[in-house]
């Protein structure tokens, strides 16, 4: 797999190396003033220019790719959504592993904050009376349904 910049340099370096082989098969007839190419040139030709357009290709799957982290990152897409097989990596995989333990550590701490809330609530009907309240009282506490708030 080659990333963008790898595809960029090869790229300008697939053109450059077009342009020398054309001088070198390019000549110019001085009598008529008429610029002749060799036969094979077109070959040499069609050949750089798939290779071109098949690094450009790349270098596209690669932004789509770049694309798709930046989408998974945002949280617009999950773990298990359709991709095309193109555009898997294994970027995507850790912004979609990253993205479900943030989720995991944001929910953990939502029902620590909840259990916060109902130690205070039942801290405050006991009026902060907390002599002879024990380890279990706090247990049998979070456990117990929880009321309503009027």
């Amino acid at each position: 797999m080659h990333n963008t910049i790898n595809i960029r340099t090869e790229l300008e370096s697939a053109h450059k190396r077009l342009h020398a082989a054309e001088a070198r098969l390019r000549w110019r007839d001085e009598d008529t003033g008429t610029t002749h190419y060799d036969g094979c040139w077109r070959d040499h030709y069609a050949c750089a220019m798939a290779r071109i357009a098949e690094l450009e290709a790349d270098a596209e799957r690669e932004r789509i790719r770049l694309a798709a982290c930046g989408v998974a990152a945002l949280g617009y897409h999950k773990d298990g959504d359709n991709i095309h097989p193109d555009y898997e990596s294994a970027s995507l995989s850790d912004v979609h592993r990253l993205t479900a333990k943030l989720e995991r550590a944001e929910a953990e701490r939502d029902a620590l904050r909840a259990n916060a809330e109902r130690i205070r609530d039942w801290v405050c009907e006991t009026k902060g009376d907390l002599i002879g309240v024990g380890f279990f009282d706090l247990v049998r506490m979070l456990n117990a349904p929880r009321k309503e708030k009027p």
